[in-house]
């Protein structure tokens, strides 16, 4: 099974370099816009607010809207639940709770009905959603007063609910269910329950449980969420020692990981160094410092360059290349650790890419896509919010929504590289062993030095 979406998106032979903007495009994200509505709600036709306001009356009589909340009605178990899951199949509901608090008289139950009808009305208008099943639940029910509530079995089994509601002398609701039966209660709890069935997307959970995004926040095609991450966060979570942030940037490191002992470098080219390249390194020493400057450093004592280029052997040469403070020698030993410190931080982030998704792969098992931001320069990484994977307790028995509050897709994801897997990877000492340049590439570099100073 393909993990990654550039695994078959890019089946082309364009060799054009696409931007890191291009590439997300290219394979269907988009930022995600503005999650924070506070009319979150208006795709069901009325917001909380404006059913609040047509209450009016009932709030100038003594009576309180003590919940006005839209939520949703299982198919599936038929009840009203705290918690909806991605991919479950739910009706629309409004649940409205009317408690009384003062005076009031059975005009008030009138007024109840009038404006039920009028919700019902301009949301269907608004939004299509049909809300005519009204239940009122029966105050007799053990679970009147339970949010995981099915509203059908709960409901006042009559064609009219209404009609055996009145307002006692204390302004309590009472329930007259015969001439002899009779119950009282400080409140009505009434469901209104859409036909509609709609499946929850990504961005339904999202909204339903105000999930912060930000920036960095991305949506693919299909409606699944993601967030960027720079890859060195993530990899600096499950790495058991601090060797990641030197490898992605290097320039903030005050010291080099990666250096050469002079000697052995001097040794190196000279193994590798060609007759033509040797002959014009001496030649150009010989001009710049003199036969008598290059004695210093030798054992033999050479009386002119033909005899020092016809005659030095391999130990006069490291001899004199070594006590050499000349800038070309400088140079020559520069590039050979820059070259070699090049590779070694390659192979070193190549290293901590490779183990870092392994372990996503193995352990953390959540969709990721890398990526090189051209524009920043710096490798980053998308990781999918699942919240299977990233919401502690998501479809179990348990009240996993009190997880979710104040929390953010990337703080989500956060708490589980940083907590549950923080420093897992241990290091392997022995990256860099295979590192070395070989004689072509040490013999191109100086010839590049002898271009630099004028040699040909």
């Amino acid at each position: 099974m393909l993990k990654k979406w550039s695994q078959f998106v890019f089946e082309s032979n364009d060799t054009i370099k696409l931007t890191y903007k291009e590439t997300l495009d290219k394979l269907g994200f988009k930022e995600v816009g503005d999650m924070n509505d506070p009319n979150k709600y208006d795709q069901f036709g009325l917001s909380t607010d404006d059913i609040e306001d047509n209450f009016y009356r009932l709030t100038d009589s003594g009576f309180e809207l003590s919940v006005v909340e839209y939520k949703y009605l299982s198919v599936e178990h038929g009840n009203v639940t705290p918690s909806i899951f991605i991919g479950d199949v739910m009706k629309p509901t409004l649940e409205i709770t009317i408690e009384s608090d003062g005076d009031g008289d059975n005009n008030i139950i009138k007024e109840i009905k009038r404006v039920l009808k009028k919700i019902v009305a301009m949301n269907k208008f608004k939004s299509g959603y049909d809300f005519n099943n009204i239940y009122i639940i029966d105050p007799d029910t053990e679970d009147f007063d339970e949010e995981n509530i099915d509203p059908i079995k709960s409901k006042l089994d009559f064609d009219d609910p209404f009609s055996i509601i009145s307002i006692n002398n204390n302004g309590t609701f009472a329930y007259n269910y015969s001439d002899v039966e009779r119950l009282s209660s400080y409140k009505i709890r009434i469901f209104l329950v859409s036909d509609t069935k709609f499946e929850v997307t990504d961005r339904l959970f999202m909204s339903f449980y105000e999930i912060p995004t930000d920036k960095e926040t991305k949506v693919d095609k299909r409606g699944g969420f993601w967030q960027e991450f720079m890859f060195k966060d993530i990899a600096e979570y499950l790495f058991k020692d601090n060797y990641v942030e030197r490898f992605f940037e290097p320039d903030d490191i005050e010291y080099d990981i990666y250096s050469l002992d002079h000697s052995y470098i001097i040794d190196n080219v000279i193994d590798s160094i060609t007759t033509e390249n040797k002959n014009k390194l001496l030649k150009y020493l010989f001009e710049k410092e003199g036969i008598e400057e290059i004695n210093e450093h030798t054992d033999e004592q050479y009386e002119d360059l033909n005899d020092l280029i016809e005659n030095i052997d391999d130990s006069d040469f490291k001899s004199l290349l070594r006590g050499s403070d000349n800038d070309i020698v400088n140079d020559i030993t520069w590039r050979y650790d820059d070259m070699m410190s090049d590779k070694y931080y390659k192979e070193a982030s190549e290293y901590i890419k490779n183990e870092t998704t392994k372990y996503i792969d193995e352990y953390i098992e959540c969709g990721y896509e890398e990526f090189y931001d051209d524009e920043n320069h710096v490798d980053v990484i998308l990781i999918k919010f699942d919240p299977k994977i990233f919401i502690p307790d998501y479809g179990t028995e348990y009240d996993w929504s009190e997880n979710i509050e104040g929390y953010s897709i990337k703080s989500h994801i956060e708490e589980v590289f940083a907590d549950e897997h923080a420093s897992q990877i241990s290091w392997n000492d022995y990256v860099g062993d295979q590192i070395y340049l070989d004689g072509n590439d040490i013999n191109g570099y100086i010839v590049d030095i002898f271009g630099d100073h004028g040699i040909k």
